[in-house]
């Protein structure tokens, strides 16, 4: 298991940068349980800067980040299981 977080709530998964490596772009997802997708739901609703920790696959190996997200999508995968998806475009 790969664990990442999404202000400080805790799931597993891990963010990767584009193929393109000039774009900058960083997609990834995390699964959360059905409390963290709460709490996450609510920070999006709220309108809150959320930022992305954890393991991401670039340069053909892992590196720990951070970065700020513009937007997640929470769906649903079960009734107690849910899967945030995240694409960022980051500026150096």
């Amino acid at each position: 298991m790969v664990f990442a977080s999404i202000n400080g709530i805790p799931g597993v998964g891990f963010a990767e940068v584009s193929s393109d490596d000039f774009s900058g772009e960083h997609r990834g997802k995390i699964r959360l349980s059905a409390a963290n997708a709460h709490r996450l739901r609510r920070l999006i609703e709220e309108r809150a800067a959320l930022v992305y920790y954890g393991p991401v696959w670039a340069e053909h190996r892992w590196q720990l980040r951070s970065f700020q997200l513009d937007a997640a999508d929470i769906e649903t995968l079960r009734e107690d299981s849910f899967i945030v998806k995240f694409a960022v475009g980051i500026d150096d």
